[in-house]
């Protein structure tokens, strides 16, 4: 072990590798079999816990840097405490149905990896790396993302991104173009390959497509164009609102940044050639949109519910509810085992009031759930310190909606602990930047990744909690703030 902290190309070389491999350690089966579990404990979280805690503990040890070091050991104190507390408040009886099961065991490892990341930043600064190696495991992941997908849904094989069942894919990208698929619902012509959950991959997508687009416009090589357009095109297969709408925003903000800093001499020279292919490129896939399966979802979703007759005096409340769910497209699961009628009536009568202008998906019930949950047993304790992760997965009601759902499983004091060093980290980088005067496109491409990935979580979600989307996070703003070896990035 002492070998590898001295030789500086080891750790590079394992980081590079352990980087690549994730978007194989996100294959849906890992997850879901529980033969390849230990104790519930899925072999990918294994695998990415035991490599990040050994080689950052080794890197932690050997470091002689006493500032720094006594900063991460007061963050993870703080972090210790916290918990403590978090379980003590979260291990309480709640006006909450029996499937909201508390799991000390589930808690205790979600505070774990939601900390394998940051420990990744340490690593990542402490590698070296230089920005020839960071661009091109970005393009080389984004590669097999946009082949895996892409593939997928050509020859109708694997997941599509909204269920698990293989048989479901009914239409290529093929078909879209030609025009074959409006007898298909929206969820039979997206593809997700064979990744875990559609909006990890969307979020991920969305954080490495701007340096795709960075390294094309900074000079057109084979490995760029590639991965810029498989990992485009992936996005609109996919379907989610983020990746199909969101690369059009990472496209246009770029283009807009390049010039800017052109025109105010940030940059010296501006390359025409990159410029015209990126635009290219982003005029093309935004014509495929408009025949894409998204545009089957926003259809569906502007839908009118049909109003059930009202209820009256004597009719059985449960009845009513069981016969008239349906008519607001409330999904039998959620009323009946999530969040039952039986064990609170009154709760899915104000969600028929609330429906009659349009259908509500399920984000929006997990979120009507999940507020109703925190009305119910609303302190002062549970707002700072949350009703639990393990409570919220246990009862399958996890709002797609960042930053809110941490608000409700780890409470305001833990959403800050959780995620203010990445805030500091991206506004200490920035600030850094400006004093040397180094405004390069390098650091709007960094900013428009972040600001993309962060703020697209809000809407998408499910995705600041998964270790496929925040380990490329760490790997990214560690770049940064070792600054690329001294390159200009």
């Amino acid at each position: 072990m002492k070998k590898i902290v001295k030789d500086n190309k080891i750790i590079l070389s394992l980081l590079a590798v352990f980087m690549l491999l994730q978007p194989f350690l996100d294959i849906k089966f890992l997850f879901e079999d529980n033969r390849l579990m230990i104790k519930g404990i899925t072999i990918p979280t294994i695998v990415r816990t035991l490599f990040i805690g050994i080689i950052g503990l080794i890197i932690f040890l050997k470091s002689k840097n006493k500032k720094e070091k006594i900063g991460i050991v007061i963050y993870f104190v703080v972090l210790g405490i916290y918990s403590v507390i978090h379980n003590f408040v979260c291990n309480t009886n709640l006006d909450i149905p029996n499937t909201f099961k508390y799991s000390i065991i589930t808690e205790a490892f979600y505070m774990i990896r939601m900390a394998l990341p940051l420990i990744l930043i340490y690593i990542t600064k402490h590698s070296k790396i230089s920005k020839k190696t960071f661009i091109n495991v970005i393009l080389y992941t984004s590669i097999i993302i946009g082949f895996v997908i892409l593939i997928s849904n050509t020859f109708l094989i694997l997941y599509t991104s909204y269920s698990p069942e293989t048989t479901q894919m009914k239409a290529s990208w093929l078909s879209w173009i030609f025009g074959g698929v409006s007898k298909y619902k929206f969820e039979e012509l997206t593809s997700k390959g064979w990744f875990f959950l559609a909006n990890q991959v969307a979020g991920l997508s969305i954080l490495l497509l701007p340096f795709c687009v960075y390294d094309l416009l900074k000079k057109i090589k084979l490995e760029n164009v590639v991965a810029t357009i498989s990992l485009t095109f992936s996005m609109i297969i996919l379907g989610t609102r983020t990746s199909a709408y969101g690369f059009i925003l990472v496209y246009v903000s770029l283009l807009i940044a390049y010039i800017f800093l052109y025109k105010f001499k940030f940059i010296d020279t501006i390359n025409k050639k990159s410029i015209i292919v990126v635009s290219t490129i982003l005029i093309i896939f935004t014509c495929i949109l408009l025949i894409a399966p998204i545009r089957t979802r926003e259809y569906t979703r502007n839908l009118k519910p049909r109003i059930a007759p009202p209820l009256t005096s004597d009719m059985d409340v449960y009845f009513y509810i069981k016969k008239y769910y349906n008519y607001y497209g409330i999904q039998k699961v959620y009323i009946e085992d999530y969040y039952s009628y039986k064990y609170d009536y009154k709760f899915w009568l104000d969600v028929f009031d609330k429906s009659h202008d349009e259908v509500l998906d399920n984000r929006e019930i997990q979120l009507l759930i999940s507020n109703r949950i925190a009305t119910k047993n609303k302190d002062l304790k549970h707002t700072l310190f949350g009703y639990s992760y393990s409570r919220m997965r246990n009862g399958e009601i996890y709002i797609e909606k960042d930053f809110y759902a941490q608000k409700i499983t780890v409470g305001l004091i833990g959403l800050i602990i959780l995620f203010i060093p990445y805030f500091i980290s991206i506004t200490k980088i920035t600030i850094d930047r400006f004093k040397k005067k180094k405004v390069t496109l390098g650091l709007a491409t960094f900013l428009i990744s972040m600001v993309a990935l962060f703020g697209s979580s809000i809407f998408t979600g499910h995705v600041l909690d998964e270790l496929f989307v925040m380990l490329y996070v760490g790997f990214i703003v560690g770049f940064y703030i070792s600054g690329g070896n001294n390159e200009e990035a």
